[in-house]
C-alpha cells in the first residue's frame, strides 16, 4: 500500500481491480460514498494472489439525496483516481 501511495507500484501490482471496480461501481450506483472514503475502506490481503481486495464496511446510501455516479465529482477520493 505504501508502495502504491508513493507511485511505485501500480494499482494492478497492489489491488484486485476486477473486484475494487465492482465494488466501486455498486457504491456509484447506491450513492453510498461513505465506505469509499479511503479512511473508511477496509481491505484484504488475499494470499493466494498476493492483491488487496476490498472489504464491504460501513456501508450506507445517500441515494436519495445524492442521486447515483457521485464519484465523477470532483470531490472524489484522490485515492481512486488512479483506478
Amino acid at each position: 500500500m505504501k508502495a502504491y501511495l508513493r507511485f511505485e507500484k501500480t494499482v494492478e501490482q497492489v489491488f484486485d481491480v476486477k473486484k475494487w471496480a465492482t465494488f466501486i461501481i455498486i457504491n456509484g450506483l447506491m450513492g453510498g460514498k461513505h465506505a469509499l472514503r479511503w479512511h473508511n475502506f477496509r481491505c484484504y490481503l488475499n494470499p493466494k494472489t498476493n492483491l488487496l481486495e476490498p472489504v464491504c464496511f460501513d456501508l450506507g446510501t445517500q441515494f436519495k439525496n445524492t442521486g447515483a455516479w457521485h464519484l465523477f465529482s470532483k470531490n472524489m477520493e484522490s485515492f481512486y483516481y488512479l483506478f
